[in-house]
């Protein structure tokens, strides 16, 4: 049990939800549930990701930047190597 200002906690609800908290963690089923939930996000966070670079580099085209300056701006904006951001503009330029 964690302690508050050095001392435990003597209230009976606060060891009754100590406990319900460690049983929760000991959950395997809900382990699952929580990393698969977890890896569902990462996978929406990565297309996210992929929609928001490609509306980028459409807009970039569609108010008359050559490829050469979108790809200066990639690398402004994101933290990507140019190699990466000159894959994402001959991905997206033509679409």
């Amino acid at each position: 049990m964690d302690y508050v200002a050095g001392e435990r906690p003597a209230d009976s609800y606060i060891e009754q939800l100590d406990a319900a908290v460690k049983r929760a963690k000991q959950n395997r089923k809900w382990k699952r549930e929580y990393m698969t939930l977890y890896m569902r996000d990462l996978e929406n966070i990565e297309i996210g990701k992929e929609q928001g670079i490609k509306i980028f580099i459409e807009t970039c085209k569609d108010l008359g930047e050559d490829k050469q300056a979108t790809i200066s701006r990639i690398l402004l904006k994101y933290s990507f190597s140019r190699e990466d951001a000159e894959k994402y503009v001959a991905k997206y330029w033509g679409m």
